[in-house]
């Protein structure tokens, strides 16, 4: 709900820089949980567009990949959208058999870099 912890999380991750919580939701809303407090952003379409993974950013965003394709980097804890790739990022075609999505994300936390790597159905990183 608005307060406490969200009955539909489909994602969680700890983020150790900052020791805060992430929360996605299946509806698409992010929460942010630290010591006393709690942010959360609604979803950011008219439909529900659910949370599929959420990794961290060096050294205080977040990286949320949404079940439409959609990549948002926010800041951390107030979860301000930094950046916003809309779906249509990853068309590479007009027809549906070549329709593509993401099947995997990955971010170099130990480098300190962000390089965020995405993986796709047609095998391209």
């Amino acid at each position: 709900g608005s307060k406490g912890w969200p009955r539909d999380a489909s994602f969680i991750l700890y983020h150790k820089i900052q020791g805060l919580i992430c929360v996605g939701t299946e509806c698409g809303s992010v929460f942010v949980y630290g010591d006393g407090f709690q942010f959360m952003r609604p979803c950011l379409t008219l439909d529900s567009n659910p949370v599929q993974s959420i990794a961290s950013l060096h050294p205080n965003r977040i990286i949320v990949l949404f079940k439409d394709d959609s990549l948002v980097i926010m800041e951390l804890p107030t979860l301000d959208i930094v950046h916003l790739l809309e779906p249509t990022w990853l068309i590479t075609s007009k027809t549906a058999e070549d329709t593509v999505t993401i099947t995997e994300m990955y971010v170099d936390v130990p480098s300190e870099k962000n390089l965020i790597y995405v993986g796709t159905s047609n095998g391209y990183v």
